[in-house]
C-alpha cells in the first residue's frame, strides 16, 4: 500500500460520525479565519463536494443572528451578555440596530447600549460575533434553537 492509499481524507473523521461530524465541521467552518477557512473548502471540495454544500447549509455566520425566528432571537438574546453584544453589533446597519434594540428586554438593551459607540477593534468586532455564534450552537445543542439544527440522520450522499 502507498504511503496515499494510507492517508485518511481531510473529511472521513468527520464523515464516520455522522450528523455530529456534520456538526464538527461546520463548526470549523464557523470558527476558521476567512483565509484558511478558503484553503479547507478547496481541499474538502476536491474530496466530496456534496458534503461539503451539505456542511455550508448548517454554518452559520454572524448575519444569520438577525434571520432567527422571534422566538428563538429572543432565547439568543437572553443568553448572551448584553455587552459582549453590544460589541457584535457595531457596524450593524443602523435601521437594523434600531429593530432589534426595540425588541431586546430593558436589561439587555442598556447593557448593548452601555458599549455599542465605543470603537472596538475589527479583530474584537469578530471575536464578539464569534463568540455569539458559540451562543447560538450551544442553544443549538441544547434543542432551544432550531433553524439549522441538523437533523438527526443524514441524507444518503452516495
Amino acid at each position: 500500500m502507498s504511503a496515499a492509499e494510507g492517508q485518511t481524507s481531510v473529511l472521513t473523521r468527520y464523515k464516520r460520525k455522522g450528523p455530529a461530524g456534520l456538526r464538527e465541521f461546520a463548526a470549523l467552518l464557523e470558527s476558521t479565519p476567512l483565509d484558511r477557512r478558503k484553503r479547507i473548502l478547496e481541499t474538502a471540495l476536491a474530496e466530496d463536494p456534496r458534503y461539503v454544500e451539505l456542511a455550508q447549509k448548517y454554518v452559520y455566520v454572524f448575519d444569520d443572528v438577525f434571520k432567527l425566528p422571534s422566538q428563538e432571537f429572543d432565547i439568543l438574546m437572553g443568553t448572551v451578555p448584553p455587552r459582549l453584544m453590544g460589541v457584535a453589533l457595531q457596524g450593524v446597519d443602523p435601521e437594523q440596530l434600531r429593530l432589534i434594540l426595540q425588541s431586546c428586554q430593558p436589561r439587555v438593551r442598556s447593557g448593548i447600549q452601555e458599549v455599542i459607540d465605543q470603537s472596538a477593534t475589527p479583530v474584537q468586532i469578530s471575536g464578539a460575533r464569534y463568540k455569539v455564534i458559540e451562543f447560538l450552537r450551544g442553544l443549538e445543542k441544547s434543542g432551544h434553537i432550531l433553524t439549522k439544527a441538523i437533523p438527526g440522520k443524514l441524507p444518503d450522499l452516495g
